[in-house]
């Protein structure tokens, strides 16, 4: 298994002593997923921090948590303790493209091209035809200077969806 970041290490080191309420995990699902768009980066990890301590998360459950939690500390610059999280949410559903299409924004955004495709492809094996797993997978060839392969992966997600470019604007990446 691999490390897990400080929060979710006390996360999960103070799950036996209590218990949330589920009006409560509810909450912090929303806050830590940021459904309501506003939360900030800290919030988030709060949240995702205490939905981790419950013991009633299914593996699905805790791998989305995990992603969550990764990408609010990729956001407050904590990116060693994102990185762990996303590996741990990695090991706990290695199946899920979503899980997959979420390691390779991280390792674009690092600026890690080749490890950003890896995890790209394996989404898209996965789930093939996905959008923002061929978008992703084209900015990291286009920055990598393999044009027509950048190209194409980006006309084929734009093609899978009219509102990729906006999605990827709005998190800061773009091609």
């Amino acid at each position: 298994m691999r490390r897990l970041s400080l929060a979710a290490t006390v996360a999960l080191a103070t799950s036996a002593l209590a218990q949330t309420a589920p009006t409560d995990l509810a909450r912090d699902k929303s806050l830590c997923a940021n459904a309501d768009g506003g939360a900030r980066p800290e919030i988030r990890v709060s949240a995702c921090t205490r939905r981790l301590g419950s013991r009633d998360l299914s593996a699905d459950d805790r791998s989305e948590t995990l992603l969550n939690l990764a990408w609010s500390l990729s956001l407050e610059g904590r990116m060693s303790e994102a990185r762990a999280d996303y590996e741990n949410a990695l090991d706990l559903t290695p199946s899920s493209h979503v899980a997959h299409n979420e390691m390779g924004l991280f390792l674009l955004r690092l600026g890690d091209f080749d490890g950003a495709i890896a995890q790209y492809n394996t989404a898209l094996k996965l789930r093939p035809g996905a959008a923002y797993s061929l978008y992703g997978r084209g900015i990291a060839y286009l920055r990598k200077g393999e044009t027509q392969r950048g190209e194409e992966d980006i006309a084929e997600a734009r093609s899978a969806d009219h509102g990729v470019d906006a999605v990827f604007k709005e998190i800061g990446v773009r091609p």
